[in-house]
């Protein structure tokens, strides 16, 4: 059975799964809401999706675990999110620009 849920939805039926552990909510509705506006089909896997994906909270931590950082961001799905108080990655409106990673991109670029 298809079921058209929204990701606050989609958050909720993973939020106590192994695979959601160390991910920020507002971090798997926005993959949600990726694969679910650019999916070929009506089925989104949120668990497969945050298994084979990479969450990472700043450029700086990107940089710091690619050598080819600049083909990483490229590949990736960037989003704003609110920022801590005093975040050197921060812009003039308290947000800043966080990322989600395919491995399998990550993987073939090895």
């Amino acid at each position: 059975m298809l079921v058209d849920i929204t990701p606050n939805e989609a958050y909720s039926l993973v939020k106590n799964s192994d695979v959601a552990r160390g991910w920020p909510r507002y971090a798997i509705e926005k993959l949600f809401k990726y694969l679910s506006d650019n999916s070929t089909n009506n089925c989104i896997d949120i668990i497969g999706a945050l298994i084979n994906w990479n969450h990472y909270d700043s450029l700086k931590e990107i940089k710091e675990n690619y050598k080819d950082w600049e083909q990483v961001v490229n590949k990736s799905v960037s989003f704003e999110a609110w920022a801590e108080t005093n975040d050197p990655e921060a812009n003039t409106n308290g947000y800043k620009t966080e990322y989600l990673v395919p491995y399998e991109w990550i993987l073939s670029h090895a």
